[in-house]
């Protein structure tokens, strides 16, 4: 036999739909997080290859400027030997 319900089970019923319908909302307010780690991956990756790209620049920009400095040290002694 089924017992009554009371003001206490109404209540405790209101309770549980409401606690429901605010753990729905914080799962759909969620949502977008789900992609975060994917958008850090990528972020990483990005950082990484600017950090080579970074090394690279260096090291040609540092050639660059000994190439430079050879040949201002040559047309100096080409002016000097005139």
């Amino acid at each position: 036999m089924k017992k009554p319900s009371t003001n206490t089970d109404h209540y405790e019923g209101a309770l549980q739909e409401d606690m429901s319908h605010k753990i729905s909302l914080v799962l759909e307010a969620l949502e977008p997080l789900k992609s975060v780690p994917d958008d850090v991956r990528q972020l990483k990756e990005d950082v990484s290859q600017l950090k080579n790209d970074v090394h690279v620049i260096r090291e040609v920009v540092t050639d660059q400027n000994k190439q430079l400095s050879n040949h201002e040290r040559q047309i100096t002694a080409i002016k000097g030997s005139l």
